[in-house]
């Protein structure tokens, strides 16, 4: 055991350092570029009615999910009373949020309309400098807080029908500040994707928001982090009609082989798109629970640690460590934590690892002296605290510091690094759905 944290120790070293790089906009950033018509796209006659993700859908049909409600804020920019010129009408914009509730509902996810503001303004309404949006149109117009979702309305969006912000990691690992996040936190969506294929475009948009990846941006290997999606190489629209065949309700070849399609899932690209896999269900409900967790703020502490990911975290050791913890992280975009619990002298303390089929986050140290407890708050969140927080001295009145300066066991003597100029690239969290999604 003593070893093992011997040469664990100067892995913390690394992580730490590793830790303060602030997430960048390639880090975080999705771009969907494109300008192809959906409507005369080739409808790929290779699938069957019954896919094979039809029978995956249904192994939790029954299962009950808490309800998880977020707001919904709408916004119509628009320059005249047209479709083509931006606008959407309240009462289509009320069925939209009832066919989010429709289309997230089986895992227990509901949409609640709360207004729309109208907005005249043909410049406002065109938007062809992505890197301007947020400053000129969505920080202006943005309500509410990080689990609320604010649909923002226009005419023109430049080759694209829609951009989302996906929960950054930057601010839920605390990197990033309120500020820097939150104004900039929606979905700008053309006013014509009311009526695209039955609206599907704003059911596919709104997962990115809640954290989903299309099924081909991390690569044939990993894909979106979902088991229960197949990797491809592009969207199903995309692939040529050679590449697709109608065997087991539809194939298509990519990633080196012939593998079930996606076709009929809201993360893909094509016209027949009509569920979410039970294992993206998680994904959005992993998601939408630390959009509610932190929906004013991010405290972070010094004296704590917590842990997350976007989807199930297997934590496979005890959670009670008499003597202390110790964890390092793999890589830097890593699914396995390697941890042991100190041992008293003289004895040996276990080994184990947390894992998690998408990256895991770890906030705050990563290695305790004395006891420390660790507790699920979520299945996909975890906190560990000292059985007793350490006290910074005081001067003048110790009941009074007591009592006042400490917030999740930071005090305000401990000086805070000096603000910095906020960077526009910072405020990019987008994700970009071509005009085929």
């Amino acid at each position: 055991m003593t070893a093992f944290l011997t040469l664990l120790l100067p892995l913390l070293a690394r992580v730490a350092a590793a830790s303060t790089a602030v997430s960048t906009p390639e880090d975080v950033t999705m771009w969907c570029d494109g300008d192809l018509d959906l409507e005369s796209a080739d409808p790929a006659p290779f699938y069957d009615p019954e896919p094979l993700h039809d029978a995956l859908q249904g192994r939790q049909e029954a299962q009950q999910f808490p309800p998880m409600s977020f707001r919904v804020f709408n916004h119509v920019v628009y320059a005249n009373e047209t479709v083509e010129g931006g606008w959407v009408a309240e009462d289509d914009i009320k069925k939209v949020v009832n066919m989010l509730s429709t289309d997230f509902g089986r895992f227990g996810v509901s949409f609640t309309y709360v207004n729309t503001s109208y907005i005249p303004d043909e410049t406002l309404t065109t938007v062809t400098d992505r890197k301007e949006m947020h400053k000129t149109l969505v920080r202006p117009l943005r309500l509410g807080q990080y689990a609320d979702l604010n649909l923002i309305w226009v005419a023109f969006l430049q080759g694209a029908k829609g951009a989302c912000t996906m929960p950054a990691p930057g601010y839920l690992n605390g990197k990033l500040t309120r500020d820097q996040v939150v104004p900039v936190d929606a979905c700008t969506l053309r006013a014509t994707t009311v009526e695209d294929v039955g609206g599907k475009v704003i059911t596919h948009e709104v997962g990115h928001w809640l954290g989903l990846f299309h099924p081909w941006d991390k690569g044939c290997e990993v894909g979106d982090y979902v088991a229960d999606t197949w990797p491809q190489e592009m969207g199903t629209n995309s692939i040529p009609k050679d590449k697709k065949r109608n065997d087991n309700g539809g194939e298509v070849f990519q990633c080196g082989e012939w593998r079930p399609s996606n076709y009929r899932n809201f993360m893909d690209y094509f016209p027949d798109r009509r569920n979410f896999t039970d294992l993206q269900g998680e994904r959005i409900r992993a998601h939408g629970y630390l959009r509610h967790k932190y929906s004013t703020k991010r405290p972070v502490s010094t004296s704590e640690g917590e842990l997350w990911a976007g989807c199930k975290v297997n934590w496979n050791g005890p959670k009670s460590f008499p003597n202390g913890l110790a964890c390092e992280m793999n890589s830097t975009e890593t699914l396995t934590l390697s941890c042991a619990a100190k041992a008293a002298a003289g004895g040996s303390g276990e080994q184990f690892t947390i894992e998690a089929p998408c990256p895991l986050e770890w906030v705050g140290p990563a290695e305790f002296n004395g006891e420390v407890n660790c507790e699920e708050l979520n299945f996909n969140h975890f906190q560990c605290k000292p059985a007793a927080v350490p006290q910074a001295p005081s001067q003048t009145n110790p009941a009074k510091e007591d009592e006042d300066r400490w917030v999740w066991g930071v005090a305000e003597d401990i000086k805070s690094e000096p603000k910095q100029e906020k960077k526009q690239d910072d405020e990019e969290p987008w994700v970009w759905g071509i005009t085929d999604n």
